[in-house]
């Protein structure tokens, strides 16, 4: 892999906060794009590797979506790479940094479930309408 622009890792990084995802497969960790626009994921897929895959629409009158997804340590060019530059999944991403980068089995399983419970966050609250 080359060198890439801030700007394109930025826009990853963006792209990755508000469609993507890092999960665990049982223990291996993985990492997903889901959109219904093609260059970007396509994007990803060129830069990092992975499979990008393309589901057609179920209903009429609905898109297709397109889905990169990446595991393991094939992982970490991408989260080292667009880390700096994250704002949602930021935490999320520094713990599967660490998850990768650590030998500690114990450690890994505290990485795990705390990665789970970041994805579990509420990040608005319902309003009490009633006076």
């Amino acid at each position: 892999m080359g060198k890439i622009d801030k700007e394109v890792l930025s826009y990853i990084a963006g792209y990755f906060d508000g469609e993507g995802c890092v999960y665990f497969d049982r223990t291996r960790l993985r990492c997903q794009v889901n959109s219904c626009y093609p260059a970007s994921v396509k994007l990803i897929g060129d830069l990092f590797g992975g499979s990008v895959i393309y589901s057609a629409p179920r209903r009429a009158h609905t898109r297709g979506l397109y889905s990169w997804s990446l595991g393991g340590f094939k992982t970490l060019p991408l989260l080292k790479a667009i880390v700096p530059y994250s704002l949602e999944k930021k935490r999320q991403i520094e713990l599967s940094i660490e998850f990768l980068e650590t030998d500690n089995k114990t450690r890994r399983a505290e990485i795990i479930t705390q990665v789970k419970a970041l994805k579990k966050v509420i990040y608005y609250e319902k309003k009490n309408t009633s006076n």
